[in-house]
């Protein structure tokens, strides 16, 4: 494992530095490195500062404190550390408390600042009888030194009771939520805050709310909001974890493929927030006919900006912003749209950016510090925070609730570990170095659980010491698992605590108007919902096909980049090769074309070692006779690139493709299918005139082998039968007849129509017609396909 291990660490340093990509611990690794390799670097840093003051000092690691030792810690200079180990709870982050230890045994005079400038004296008094006990903080050279109040003050909180802990003590949290917005908005109405004896009224700016998960924040965020409290969210949550990114996969899906089903739920959700009666009054085919006008909309262009203008048309930022978390919405809205143009960027449509937000949903992973996907902070202004205690470090309200506290409990195993998985773990030794347990040693394991627990006592200790004047602390009394919950063991020295609801005065009662709210009441629906109304594609439709193959992606394969062959395999590939088909002059020069493959290379995330090969592949293929004594594509004047059609089915049986293709193909052939109710869609690679006649054209870029050999008549026939690619191109043909007819009533398919083309790109080699597939479907077959779309 640990031989993997380093293998990782190498490769992934490789990368970066090919990729001239760091991350902030890669940047402190390098100066590490930097310093302990170059005696002249230290020397240069060295003799720029006399004095050094490290700010923090118990959120820094081993490799800083390495640094600091290599260039300042000697007789020359001055070092100064400066830190509260007690507040030490960044170790998520790579911050080592126990390094904070390891240098102050080293540093010859200590002083602990004794005087608390935030807090008022209560306030003070009561974080001292919570945590002034032996091993307070476990950690036996963790010591624990009451402070003092600040000699005066001229600002207290004014209020009907004067504790400075207050419980919200209930087992259900949905109560203590309920109590918490309560009171709230009595602290709101009546508690005011009186500085050089002028009062002013409590503002919801003085109020912060902290929690231990991501979880508790937004519970606590939705709840507020439904009681009409105005609140902002400081969440480490990525922006895939919001109601937004649930409102945007909803749209998308009924404008990849609008149905009665997809429509009706993106019409419940926020962006139109349409009641059951409302969706019932709707006529699902002009709905339909919109969804797919929107799809139009976002093949022309840029889909951000086509998907923000189809929102901004139908209200939907209006309608958000009208809600009194309206703004948090919109952040997060737009954040997404950014998001999804990074994607459409990549190269992706708006169905595989539809797969991609759905994936992104679902894993709903934890975005690093400065990950884009991150989710972004609104206007905070006049509102109470709601963020984690970790966000909260360094600030200071005049009101805190922690409604969670006790969620914040000692573990008695290691998590994620079985009996027949152990848990490698990173604990200290007796030096208070880092070491990694490979041996899964019940010592090791005590050792970890004993520092979880330690870090879990300073987590509540930054939290109870965020307030100037009041904490309210939510747990439940009678909790039976209380001897492994942090707050009620510091609680065991404290004593009793009133309730926070037995301290309302009678005659300072929350303002009836706020908490009065629209009574709702179910109503049973007896409307009748259709069967859906679904689009299909060709792609689609093949993916559920149980003996379709592949192309196999070998990573291991020594790439030859002057080898065509050898380009890399897979959709991502196919999607850049079309990409450069749809982009360029089929007439353009090698120099031309070499522009053209530079951009779509880096777009698509490949090396530009492949630029010369590609080029040359492609200037191959554009001048290649696609037939014997045919046109090159070099030679089109008359062409027609990505043509999209859609064609209307009706419900049908499930063997009617089998059939066409049983029919073409003159041998029975079954193709996998639900029953088919909606529209057929596609879009056609190229569609040329020459010499009177249209012709389809599609480029397959599939691996078959790595010869030409590979790609002769019998082995593309073979490729055409296996993807299916004879039922995409009759659907291809109908289509483009289909349309040739509406707009000429006497075109001839028997002497207008020329065939189809399936250009297999890696089986090019110049020759006239190899690695090319040529077709012209029956007549009968294609005149049948017409009658089923046109309804008859």
């Amino acid at each position: 494992i640990y031989a993997c291990w380093q293998y990782v660490q190498q490769k992934s340093q490789q990368l970066l530095n090919t990729q001239g990509l760091y991350q902030y611990n890669d940047q402190i690794k390098v100066v590490s490195e930097a310093v302990n390799n170059n005696p002249k670097l230290v020397k240069l840093i060295a003799e720029q500062w006399q004095c050094v003051m490290v700010d923090e000092f118990q959120d820094t690691d081993a490799q800083q404190l390495a640094i600091f030792e290599k260039c300042f810690m000697d007789a020359q200079h001055d070092v100064i550390f400066v830190g509260d180990p007690k507040q030490a709870i960044y170790s998520f982050r790579g911050a080592d408390v126990f390094v904070y230890q390891q240098a102050k045994e080293k540093i010859k005079q200590q002083f602990n600042l004794a005087t608390n400038w935030r807090s008022s004296a209560k306030m003070v008094q009561a974080s001292n009888q919570l945590f002034d006990f032996n091993d307070s903080f476990i950690m036996q050279w963790l010591k624990f030194y009451p402070s003092k109040p600040k000699p005066t003050s001229n600002t207290e909180l004014i209020d009907t009771s004067d504790a400075t802990l207050l419980s919200l003590d209930h087992a259900s949290v949905d109560k203590r939520l309920q109590h918490m917005a309560t009171e709230i908005k009595r602290l709101l109405q009546f508690a005011k805050i009186e500085q050089n004896n002028t009062q002013q009224t409590l503002a919801n700016q003085d109020i912060a709310i902290l929690v231990n998960k991501n979880s508790e924040a937004i519970k606590t965020y939705d709840y507020l909001l439904s009681q009409n409290i105005a609140v902002s969210l400081f969440s480490d949550a990525g922006v895939f974890a919001t109601e937004m990114a649930q409102c945007l996969y909803f749209f998308l899906r009924a404008i990849n493929y609008p149905s009665t089903a997809y429509i009706f739920t993106s019409y419940q959700s926020l962006f139109f927030q349409k009641s059951l009666n409302q969706l019932h009054a709707l006529s699902i085919q002009t709905e339909i006919a919109q969804f797919i006008d929107f799809q139009i909309a976002l093949q022309k262009g840029s889909i951000a900006k086509n998907l923000t203008a189809i929102l901004q048309k139908n209200d939907v930022f209006a309608r958000l912003l009208a809600r009194i978390d309206g703004e948090r919405h919109y952040t997060d809205l737009m954040q997404l749209l950014e998001l999804i143009q990074n994607q459409a960027d990549l190269g992706k449509n708006s169905e595989q950016i539809e797969q991609w937000l759905a994936l992104e949903i679902k894993h709903n992973r934890k975005p690093d510090e400065e990950d884009s996907y991150k989710r972004r902070l609104e206007s905070d202004g006049e509102k109470i925070a709601i963020m984690t205690i970790h966000k909260s470090k360094g600030l200071e309200f005049p009101i805190i609730f922690i409604p969670f506290s006790d969620s914040i409990k000692d573990t008695h195993k290691i998590p994620n570990q079985n009996k027949n998985l152990k848990s490698i773990v990173s604990i200290h030794d007796e030096q208070y170095q880092g070491v990694i347990s490979w041996q899964h040693s019940e010592q090791a394991e005590a050792q970890f659980l004993l520092e979880t627990a330690a870090e879990n006592r300073r987590t509540l200790y930054v939290a109870l010491t965020r307030a100037k004047f009041r904490t309210y602390l939510g747990y439940d009394s009678q909790d039976k698992n209380a001897k492994s919950i942090t707050i009620h063991r510091l609680l065991e020295n404290y004593g009793t605590i009133q309730a926070a609801l037995n301290q309302v005065n009678t005659n300072s009662k929350p303002n009836t108007n706020i908490e009065q709210q629209e009574k709702l009441i179910c109503q049973k629906f007896t409307g009748h919902i259709p069967t859906p109304i679904s689009i299909y594609s060709f792609s689609a439709l093949t993916k559920i096909q149980p003996h379709v193959q592949q192309d196999f992606i070998n990573d291991d394969e020594e790439l030859d980049y002057t080898n065509y062959f050898h380009f890399p395999k897979g959709s991502l590939s196919g999607s850049m090769q079309h990409a450069i088909f749809e982009n360029i002059n089929f007439d353009s020069s090698i120099q031309a074309l070499n522009k053209n493959v530079s951009q779509q290379l880096q777009k698509y995330n490949f090396s530009e070692l492949w630029q010369n090969c590609l080029s040359q592949q492609i200037h191959k293929i554009l001048n290649t006779s696609l037939w014997q004594n045919g046109v090159q594509l070099a030679q089109l004047k008359q062409y027609t690139v990505e043509m999209e059609f859609m064609l209307p089915i009706t419900p049908n049986s499930h063997k009617q493709i089998s059939t066409w293709l049983s029919q073409h193909r003159k041998q029975a052939t079954e193709f996998s299918q639900e029953q088919l109710s909606g529209y057929l869609t596609g879009f056609i690679d190229l569609v040329f005139q020459h010499q009177g006649k249209f012709y389809v054209l599609d480029y397959k870029t599939n691996h078959l082998g790595n010869n030409f050999s590979d790609y002769s008549d019998n082995k593309l026939q073979q490729a055409i039968y296996e993807h299916f690619y004879d039922w995409q191109y009759l659907l291809y043909t109908t289509a483009l007849v289909k349309y040739l007819k509406t707009i000429n009533a006497n075109f001839s398919y028997q002497n207008q129509f020329g065939g189809v083309v399936y250009l297999f790109t890696r089986g090019i080699n110049g020759k006239t017609a190899q690695g090319i597939y040529f077709k012209k479907p029956e007549q009968q077959i294609i005149n049948q396909m017409l009658e089923y779309f046109n309804g008859k």
